[in-house]
């Protein structure tokens, strides 16, 4: 793995929140939206597309683009997320992915509770290996 995407330890949560976050959506979204949605950028096409109403829209505020794009590169890299090429690459929680987060909330994984308004998700935390969370 690239030492880029070791450089930065990830805050408590951040990597369900990001897994939960492509999980939420009903419909494909690319790692550059993705990164935009989890800090919390307010723009009018945020809005227009409905992100800015998401549950995890600003869940990762307190960290750079970058880092949030570091992030989600290990989850990739990690085989958590799975990152679809094409003229509109996009995103998808992986099996993997979703076992780990139906293990970590039992039930459905598309019926998070909205993260502005939760406790910090610790069930996920620290830095992604080649073996996992």
């Amino acid at each position: 793995m690239p030492a880029r995407f070791s450089q930065v330890q990830a805050p408590p949560g951040a990597f369900a929140a990001i897994l939960r976050a492509v999980d939420s959506l009903g419909w494909q979204i690319g790692r550059t939206r993705l990164v935009h949605l989890l800090k919390g950028r307010i723009c009018h096409e945020m809005v227009a597309l409905g992100y800015t109403d998401n549950p995890y829209h600003g869940a990762l505020a307190a960290c750079t683009p970058a880092q949030i794009d570091s992030f989600i590169h290990r989850l990739i890299h990690s085989g958590y997320l799975h990152a679809a090429r094409g003229p509109r690459p996009f995103l998808r929680v992986t099996p993997k992915g979703a076992a780990r987060l139906a293990a970590s909330d039992p039930g459905s994984t598309r019926s998070f509770p909205r993260a502005r308004t939760t406790a910090p998700l610790d069930q996920l935390t620290g830095t992604v290996g080649p073996h996992g969370l």
